[in-house]
């Protein structure tokens, strides 16, 4: 229930990150251009971030045993880049493609092998490595000193799970799967051409099946949290 709750207030976190610092820094809500703007003259823009996740929702199931799985992950990392161009669309927009490297260390993993009696540490643990391309579309909502912006994406993941438990020594296995992304950030501009930002990802992707390890993840949602640069041009 505390997870369900966490996860249910992030649009409310993702909204401050656009609403709380321009209160902020400019006390009013003008809307004026700002540096990276195409009214500026700039038609495109590359950038890079990094970061790590605080929040996640990953279960699956054993198809050969009527037995749910819960995966606690521990910590992890992650980083990306990519470029895009400034549209007109929807009046002041960004179409982008973005590259996206992730990896969580699973903590535990939790059998509920008797079908409804309570879920069972069985001491696996284990390691997820997720590499992905996304096309975005973000609409920008410039303000007098900085610019939000809130969005999505879709795209293709492959995913590299990796079980340590007496029967699988640590080979990891694969699949891929489409993914998808919502997004909210925060561009702050320290020149004419490049921003500092800071942005939410909820990042989601569809089943993946494993079959040598008896696994199928039916869900896999991580919130994460990136800071970067972009440098129009």
């Amino acid at each position: 229930m505390k997870k369900r709750m966490k996860l249910l207030s992030l649009p409310v976190l993702a909204a401050a990150t656009l609403v709380i610092p321009g209160l902020a820094l400019s006390g009013d809500y003008c809307f004026e251009g700002v540096g990276d703007s195409p009214d500026c003259g700039h038609t495109g823009y590359i950038f890079a971030y990094g970061g790590g996740f605080f929040g996640y929702d990953v279960e699956g199931h054993e198809p050969r045993f009527p037995s749910n799985e819960k995966m606690d992950m521990d910590s992890g990392y992650i980083f990306g880049g990519g470029g895009g161009l400034y549209l007109d669309f929807l009046n002041g927009s960004r179409l982008e493609v973005e590259g996206i490297h992730a990896r969580n260390k699973i903590g535990r993993i939790r059998s509920d092998i008797f079908g409804g009696a309570g879920f069972v540490d069985y001491g696996f643990r284990g390691d997820v490595e997720t590499n992905s391309v996304m096309v975005n579309l973000l609409k920008e909502i410039p303000f007098c000193n900085f610019t939000g912006y809130f969005g999505g994406g879709v795209g293709f993941a492959e995913q590299n799970i990796t079980i340590y438990d007496p029967a699988n020594q640590g080979n990891p296995e694969s699949d891929a799967a489409l993914t998808y992304q919502f997004i909210a950030g925060v561009d702050v501009p320290v020149s004419d051409c490049v921003d500092l930002f800071v942005q939410y990802k909820l990042i989601g992707i569809n089943e993946t099946h494993y079959e040598r390890i008896d696994l199928v993840i039916d869900r896999h949602v991580t919130n994460n949290l990136v800071f970067g640069a972009r440098m129009s041009f």
